[in-house]
């Protein structure tokens, strides 16, 4: 929550127009890093759930 206060405070300092783009652009970076971490974490979920669903019928 500190880190947005300091980012909103630092945002002012410029001007309306830049402070819009900048603000797309962080949405942007924060959403593609949001997908990025969902995907790796679905593609490890899937890794293990089919690790362990093979896992008995491999064990002798």
């Amino acid at each position: 929550m500190a880190i947005f206060v300091v980012g909103d405070k630092r945002m002012k300092q410029y001007s309306s127009e830049s402070d819009q783009r900048r603000q797309e652009r962080y949405e942007f970076w924060r959403l593609l890093g949001l997908g990025a971490l969902c995907l790796v974490i679905t593609t490890a979920v899937v890794v293990i759930a089919t690790q362990w669903w093979n896992n008995p019928i491999t064990v002798r």
